[in-house]
């Protein structure tokens, strides 16, 4: 989530939990969910998960994001560091 901040500037925050800060769904007892590839290791080989590859859609523009690519690029790369190969398809 901070990789994906650095690539739009600072323009974000990064998220903890499904709820932004001052929604009131928020749940504010909790702390959140924080960054731990080896702990997403642990838990999808508990899952029994050997080997997983995933196709993410996206579009190259008008879908609000700022850079639609790169943070795309981002989420492969770090899907990668946990073992889970992300084919990438752009959509017009």
């Amino acid at each position: 989530r901070a990789g994906i901040v650095s690539i739009i500037q600072g323009a974000g925050k990064p998220a903890t939990q499904l709820m932004y800060e001052g929604h009131p769904w928020r749940d504010t007892t909790f702390a959140g969910y924080d960054y731990n590839p080896q702990k997403a290791k642990e838990l999808l080989a508990q899952a029994g998960v050997q080997t997983l590859k995933i196709s993410v859609a996206y579009p190259t523009s008008g879908s609000g994001n700022m850079w639609p690519g790169p943070m795309n690029e981002k989420f492969q790369q770090d899907m990668r560091a946990l073992g889970i190969e992300v084919e990438l398809v752009p959509l017009e």
